[in-house]
């Protein structure tokens, strides 16, 4: 069971990693199309500034989730590594549980935002705007998952 969810959780990070990984190279195509069409050839294309625009949108959230992976959010731990070890365990778990909860939030309300804004489309490109707000709410299932896991490696003994 074990080896399953750290499988499960490795394909998903790579997954993840993937895709925001290529994101990124389309979007630096796209920008430098743009570059190359408006001051070379003198007439920009009318798509590629929205679409870099929202795929900025989704870079930096999918970025976001892999940084809350690798533990890069700045945290201030200073007054938690005065506590005895056995206290800052239980201070980072009730703090773990604590951002679940705003997560699980963050995940209810980006949802809703999403269905509110999918009949609405963009201007240039006619793609459905609830796509481009979908960033939100899949970051923070992400950041969840990664939450999930870790406080059931400290709960099993396992290593995240």
């Amino acid at each position: 069971m074990d080896s399953c969810i750290r499988t499960l959780k490795k394909t998903l990070d790579r997954a993840v990693d993937l895709l925001a990984l290529g994101m990124l190279s389309i979007l630096v195509v796209v920008v430098a199309a743009q570059v190359f069409s408006r001051y070379v050839v003198g007439r920009p294309f009318t798509w590629s500034e929205e679409l870099a625009r929202y795929m900025l949108v989704w870079i930096v959230y999918l970025f976001a989730s892999i940084a809350f992976r690798l533990s890069r959010h700045m945290g201030i731990d200073f007054f938690v590594l005065l506590l005895p070890e056995k206290q800052r365990g239980f201070i980072r778990t009730a703090g773990d549980l604590l951002v679940f909860g705003f997560l699980i939030l963050v995940l209810r309300f980006g949802a809703e935002l999403v269905g509110i804004t999918l009949p609405q489309t963009s201007a240039a490109l006619g793609i459905p705007m609830g796509l481009v707000y979908l960033a939100f709410p899949v970051s923070a299932g992400l950041m969840a998952i990664e939450l999930f896991y870790r406080l059931y490696c400290r709960l099993t003994g396992g290593r995240p």
